[in-house]
């Protein structure tokens, strides 16, 4: 569960930047790398596959035939290093939001 809320926490930052770089709604979508376009985020193409990998835990996190074969992927090892994975990446979107 902890990957689920990584990535719901993801995509709330890219959704408040999407409102805050457009000045109009976030479009409803899990999808990161959609929502890191709309915001005007750039990303590399390793950030895009690790944005794609992060939207995975969204559906595996909510959806009953998907949960259990992504509890079945996620060892202790797998889950530790993508939850740093998804730490470092909230890290960088949250320095990406205006100084105040």
């Amino acid at each position: 569960m902890c990957l689920f809320f990584s990535h719901l926490a993801i995509e709330k930052l890219l959704k408040g930047l999407t409102l805050i770089n457009t000045k109009a709604p976030p479009p409803y979508t899990h999808d990161l790398a959609k929502l890191a376009d709309r915001a005007g985020v750039k990303l590399d193409n390793d950030t895009i596959q690790t944005f794609r990998l992060i939207t995975t835990f969204n559906v595996s996190g909510r959806y009953d035939t998907e949960k259990f074969n992504f509890y079945k992927l996620c060892t202790r090892s797998f889950t530790e290093k993508h939850l740093a994975v998804c730490r470092d990446t909230y890290l960088w979107l949250k320095e990406q939001y205006p100084k105040r």
